[in-house]
C-alpha cells in the first residue's frame, strides 16, 4: 500500500508540515444563529476569543460566519461578508496565527 504525504507549506510564516502531526484551529464563530449557542457577538469578543486560542495553543484560527445547522436558511453573501471581514481583519492584527474563513 502506498502512503501519501501531503506537501508542507509556509503560512504566515509558519510552517505545517501536513500529516507529520496533529494541528489543532481555533473556531471563531460569529454566527449568532448557531446551534451550538457559541457565537460571539461582537469584535472586541472575537479577538478576545482569538488571542485566547493562541495563548492556548492554537496553531490556526478559523472564522465562521454562517451556521451550517440542519434546516438552516443560508443568509446573504453581503451579511456573511459584514459580519466576517471586519472580525478577520482584527484576529489577524491581534494574533501572529494564520487566519482562515
Amino acid at each position: 500500500m502506498t502512503s501519501y504525504l501531503a506537501p508542507s507549506m509556509t503560512i504566515r510564516g509558519r510552517r505545517f508540515d501536513w500529516g507529520a502531526r496533529t494541528y489543532v484551529m481555533g473556531i471563531v464563530n460569529l454566527s449568532p444563529e448557531s446551534f451550538s449557542g457559541d457565537g460571539v457577538g461582537d469584535l472586541e469578543a472575537a479577538v478576545a476569543q482569538a488571542r485566547r486560542f493562541e495563548g492556548e495553543g492554537a496553531d490556526l484560527i478559523d472564522v465562521g460566519g454562517m451556521s451550517t445547522r440542519p434546516d438552516f436558511s443560508e443568509i446573504s453573501l453581503e451579511e456573511e461578508t459584514n459580519r466576517v471581514v471586519p472580525a478577520i481583519e482584527a484576529i489577524v492584527d491581534a494574533v501572529d496565527l494564520p487566519v482562515s474563513i
